[in-house]
């Protein structure tokens, strides 16, 4: 089974999100919740509702795509994060939120509704990359870990 996957979509996809906050030719500055983090997590809450998903946010800011399975159990989840160091590459963090939108994307295009639940999630804060004491604000929220 071939799963074709728009290799021009993630492209462009890779290059809208790095102009919030871009920085320098191949950079980002893109620390949580500046306005530049706020508006490209915003800008994937978009991506993830145009693919069909079901968007929400979490307690600390992480958002999260939903593709509902039609069997119980456990859910499939991947991700990383968009906040960057200051300064910080554009592909960092950035590649794999992107990979879980267009993964999900396709499949839900190609093959409809999986049998499990799948997420996809643009973590927040995983490179203490504004408050260096308490990093990994989203990891820590899925674990429980970390209270409003």
């Amino acid at each position: 089974m071939l799963i074709e996957v728009d290799a021009g979509f993630v492209e462009r996809l890779l290059f809208e999100l790095a102009h919030h906050g871009a920085y320098g030719e191949t950079g980002v500055w893109r620390t949580v919740y500046t306005p530049e983090w706020v508006a490209a997590q915003n800008q994937v809450a978009a991506w993830l509702a145009e693919a069909g998903l079901e968007v929400r946010r979490d307690a600390v800011g992480s958002v999260w795509g939903k593709l509902a399975g039609s069997e119980e159990g456990p859910v499939i989840a991947t991700g990383s994060h968009i906040d960057s160091q200051a300064p910080g590459g554009r592909y960092d963090g950035a590649l794999g939120v992107l990979a879980g939108l267009v993964a999900l994307r396709t499949l839900r295009e190609q093959f409809g509704s999986p049998r499990r639940t799948l997420e996809t999630v643009s973590l927040c804060e995983e490179e203490a990359s504004r408050f260096h004491a308490t990093n990994f604000w989203g990891s820590r929220a899925i674990i429980g870990s970390i209270s409003l």
